[in-house]
């Protein structure tokens, strides 16, 4: 009937979507391996990549490979947010 209208639930935000599923992925990680540790710790501690492929003995590729993991299973975007993160996850000292 022309009269008659649907009434609909408000819709969560997107914004407010987003900011949810983002802090709960912020509480959970995938574990980093052994060596994943040591590159970020070493990040941590200031060395570039070519320091620590050189204090590691593996090539500047493993190390940059490594990096790559290490945002993805932490979710983070930069160095500094990577180490961030690491931090407040406990996953070095």
């Amino acid at each position: 009937m022309a009269g008659d209208r649907l009434i609909r639930k408000p819709q969560q935000s997107t914004r407010v979507r987003e900011s949810a599923s983002s802090t709960a992925s912020k509480e959970h990680y995938e574990p980093l391996s052994k060596r994943e540790v040591e590159v970020l710790q070493l990040v941590a501690e200031g060395l570039s990549y070519r320091e620590i492929a050189e204090r590691l003995v593996i090539t500047l590729g493993t190390v940059k490979k490594h990096w790559e993991h290490i945002y993805v299973k932490v979710d983070a975007h930069s160095r500094t947010g990577a180490v961030a993160r690491g931090r407040r996850l406990k996953v070095f000292l």
